[in-house]
């Protein structure tokens, strides 16, 4: 079964201290058919759905409820991604020059919304920043001003941390430890004020605020770290931190809504129109989003949108996350944002070996596939707004889909110089074995459906 599509897949050629990389960019507002793929998914899927104790009919909803935020029919689609490698200077491979399947160079925001992406998303540290991209306040800024002046919309993700905050940590800004439950609160609520002001007063203030990144198990360990119950959908990525011992579980949970009604009191403050993201990393998981939100219902948690990370070999199916996005829906009634996604470059051309769920292959045709499945399916719910492509200038096998109605662009040799159009398939340009060059595939051919997160490795610097 071919895939079809009435849009156009772009590609950019990206190129990292003089070694090319192709990222392919998927063009917003496809209409993507492919119902090979859909069935090929419906038996495993089936199964996962079982093993969840996943049911058609929700349980009635929470008694404290919050107000429904509608979504309007006039809503925009969100295509975006996640740049904030280019903010901390380009990561490992240093500054990078794009250029776009015709040869023309431009930046990587031209590039993208000149192939209909229309969102970008950045994170910020508290500073100083240690062991991370040094994504501090002052170059989120500057990247954040590109944004605004291309009229693009911009998501901005509060880490509350001086590092990388995700589920396996949420660790306290060395500047903040010695504070308590109660001033842990009060500097949340200084500082995202003092974010989103400078921002503001840069020109650069954003449409969306994420408070936290990934917070399924707390924010700011110990003091807001809760205990997660276990999953038949996600795999963990990595150990998480111990829980605080003893562990008690109310006070935990009243410390974490503490720090994030204080977040959302900062942004409600100074950007009054800004829609606040509750993001978390359950993707396909209806039991564990459940969970986390009918605690926040209960606490009176004030937000706008339900944030959700989706990478297949974490997360679950397709039709695992189209069925808890649908859930989430009718119990909350927010609209469903994919905050992060991406699929890994394996360089198996196989389905299925890779992970549970990893039901595309490992090539770039299986990048491309999979996200013209994520976001068919996506925008089959009116209740799902968007999807957030995580670092698509990334390098090697974390690159995202490529492909291209047109003849595959040029590459550059590690000299900078042109070596002629690419073919279809992976060859490393450089020495450095990070460093790929991946031809774009051609849509006109059509790819095939097959069945089969990159998943960031914090320690080796390729996370978010």
């Amino acid at each position: 079964m071919a895939l079809h599509s009435t849009r156009r897949w772009g590609a950019v050629k990206i190129c990292f201290g003089g070694a090319a990389v192709l990222a392919g960019l998927l063009v917003a507002a496809c209409s993507i058919e492919s119902s090979a793929t859909q069935e090929a998914h419906s038996s495993a899927e089936n199964g996962s759905r079982a093993r969840a104790g996943l049911v058609a009919v929700s349980a009635p909803p929470p008694k404290v409820s919050q107000s429904a935020t509608p979504v309007p029919a006039s809503s925009p689609f969100y295509l975006g991604a996640d740049i904030s490698s280019i903010a901390a200077g380009g990561g490992r491979g240093g500054p990078a020059t794009y250029q776009d399947v015709d040869g023309k160079s431009g930046s990587e925001i031209a590039v993208m919304m000149a192939h209909g992406w229309n969102a970008f998303r950045l994170r910020v540290f508290v500073s100083p920043v240690r062991s991370a991209p040094n994504n501090s306040l002052e170059n989120t800024i500057a990247l954040a001003k590109q944004i605004k002046a291309a009229g693009a919309t911009f998501m901005l993700d509060i880490h509350y941390s001086d590092t990388w905050a995700d589920p396996q940590h949420q660790e306290i800004p060395v500047a903040w430890r010695n504070l308590s439950v109660e001033q842990l609160s009060e500097k949340v609520e200084l500082y995202t004020v003092d974010v989103l002001k400078q921002l503001k007063d840069a020109g650069a203030a954003p449409e969306m605020v994420q408070v936290g990144n990934e917070i399924t198990g707390g924010t700011l360990w110990p003091q807001g770290h809760v205990k997660v119950p276990p999953s038949d959908v996600k795999n963990d990525a990595g150990r998480i931190q111990a829980l605080p011992e003893p562990y008690d579980d109310e006070k935990q949970w009243a410390n974490f809504t503490s720090f994030i009604k204080a977040g959302v009191r900062g942004v409600r403050t100074t950007l009054p129109t800004a829609k606040v993201i509750i993001h978390i990393d359950c993707g396909g998981d209806w039991p564990v989003t459940k969970w986390f939100f009918d605690h926040f219902t209960a606490a009176g948690v004030d937000y706008d949108i339900i944030g959700q990370s989706f990478y297949p070999n974490y997360h679950g199916t397709l039709a695992l996350m189209q069925q808890n996005a649908a859930e989430t829906f009718k119990r909350y009634g927010k609209p469903v944002m994919i905050a992060e996604t991406g699929y890994p470059q394996t360089g198996n051309p196989q389905a299925g070996p890779n992970g549970r769920y990893m039901f595309w292959p490992g090539t770039p045709a299986g990048q491309a596939q999979f996200m013209a499945d994520l976001v068919n399916t996506a925008q089959r719910q009116p209740h799902v707004i968007g999807v957030f492509y995580w670092q698509p200038e990334g390098r090697g096998r974390s690159q995202p889909p490529t492909s291209s109605h047109r003849r595959a662009p040029l590459r550059t040799n590690p000299r900078g110089s042109r070596s002629g159009p690419a073919d279809d398939g992976p060859r490393v340009r450089s020495s450095r074995p990070w460093c790929r060059t991946v031809a774009a595939v051609a849509a006109s051919r059509g790819l095939r459906a097959r069945s089969g997160r990159r998943r960031r490795s914090r320690r080796s610097g390729t996370s978010r």
